[in-house]
């Protein structure tokens, strides 16, 4: 444990040398720091009512080579350290690279090669990776997209020896008429499967500016369907509907290899069970000032014999400089006690405050449920924030207190700070 701090020192200093390096021969560069300091007290198996005070640092990167357009380096990471009581995370300190790749663009065929830790997401993958991706149109109706690399999931599960990540996507399209494609992507652990997936997604522009967007996902291994999501916009004057379906098989979508991760395997282990949602959002948009809409949410879970449906309402009204206040109110009739309740919901955000102080803001957020029946004696939950900031030297710098307070049948009173400072720089 003692070579955390040392981990912590070393990923951070690595981003400043690579951010003070880049920065010199850079072209144009943005550097964003976060220092958020959380203070919140939490009981352990030893001890209870422990004070929690992580001090977190994020630094993110975005550098553009001088004399060479196409070439860009951009970075990402946090470092964390417990200043309270200690003991209450597994590591009081801790830090991780996030993203750090060399991105090279081209126009010509639409190029990227992007070559370090990125963030993969695109139809079936939604993965971090060590590694390289190439992207390139193959003409005016086609396309690839391949990586390969390291998984940054599995790096904890024994060793990365025998790991490896790798996949892409092939597709044919034509403008904003139709995108269709195939995908495939294989992760292996130790070198066991871990997952092996296929895919196909379809994107079609239809008529009078209705759009549909697909996808289903098949687990090679298991031979069954993983994923099925499907949703229509149909937009008509002001109004916006968007009808949607969702079904999930656990078994085929957290998978059952031995050599995966064991924090989903409860839930694989429920076999066929699927869970299924069926719904529909109804917004409503007038002239930027006002917005409504109405929500219905069909949820079936077989695997608990337990079926709800959520019907709510919300209102937003905006006004100059991002004022915005708003308002949801619904009802969630399900078939358990912690799923049959009233919600209702207030929320607001004040901007340039000038009688306050300018570059001030105050946003709050207010948040009561009430149960049909009592939950361990308690027959609603509470949750409230408050918080207030301000933005100075051109919004360069943005210092941001709030403070949250919570109740629930699970949870007792609890309360929590924190201060954010953020800075953004560059040319």
């Amino acid at each position: 444990m003692k070579k955390r701090p040392l981990l912590v020192s070393g990923v951070l200093l690595s981003l400043l040398l690579c951010l003070g390096v880049s920065t010199v021969f850079a072209q144009q560069y943005q550097v964003k720091s976060d220092t958020l300091m959380r203070v919140y007290q939490r009981d352990t198996l030893t001890a209870t009512d422990v004070s929690v005070l992580p001090l977190y640092e994020y630094l993110r990167a975005d550098v553009e080579v001088a004399g060479v357009e196409e070439l860009s380096f951009h970075l990402y990471g946090w470092g964390r350290s417990d200043l309270g009581d200690g003991n209450y995370f597994e590591d009081d300190t801790e830090a991780k690279l996030l993203y750090g790749y060399v991105d090279y663009r081209r126009d010509t065929a639409n190029l990227l090669v992007r070559i370090g830790r990125q963030y993969v997401f695109s139809s079936i993958v939604n993965e971090s990776l060590d590694g390289a991706l190439i992207h390139a149109d193959l003409g005016p109706m086609a396309s690839f997209t391949a990586y390969g690399g390291l998984p940054v999931a599995l790096d904890s599960v024994n060793n990365r020896t025998g790991d490896v990540l790798y996949g892409g996507r092939f597709s044919l399209h034509r403008g904003t008429l139709y995108d269709l494609g195939l995908a495939y992507k294989k992760s292996q652990n130790d070198s066991e499967t871990f997952q092996e997936r296929l895919g196909v997604d379809l994107s079609l522009g239809l008529p009078i500016g209705v759009q549909f967007n697909g996808l289903s996902v098949h687990n090679v291994d298991s031979r069954g369907w993983a994923e099925h999501s499907y949703e229509l916009r149909i937009p008509a004057g002001s109004f916006t509907f968007r009808p949607y379906f969702q079904s999930f098989v656990y078994a085929d979508y957290f998978g059952t290899s031995a050599s995966g991760v064991s924090l989903f395997n409860a839930l694989a282990a429920r076999g066929d069970a699927n869970l299924s949602i069926l719904g529909g959002d109804l917004n409503w948009y007038s002239g930027g000032r006002v917005s409504a809409g109405l929500k219905v949410k069909s949820i079936s879970n077989d695997s608990n014999a337990e079926d709800a449906v959520y019907t709510g309402g919300l209102l937003s009204l905006f006004g100059k400089g991002m004022n915005e206040v708003g308002a949801e109110f619904g009802y969630m009739d399900g078939d358990s006690d912690d799923n049959s309740y009233l919600l209702a919901r207030a929320y607001f955000y004040l901007n340039r405050l000038p009688r306050l102080a300018a570059g001030a803001f105050l946003s709050g957020d207010l948040v009561y449920a009430l149960y049909d029946e009592p939950i361990y004696n308690e027959d609603f939950s509470l949750f409230a924030s408050l918080g207030l900031g301000m933005a100075i030297l051109q919004d360069r710098l943005q210092i941001k207190l709030s403070g949250d307070y919570s109740q629930d049948p699970y949870f007792d009173k609890d309360m929590r700070g924190m201060l954010v400072v953020s800075y953004l720089f560059g040319r």
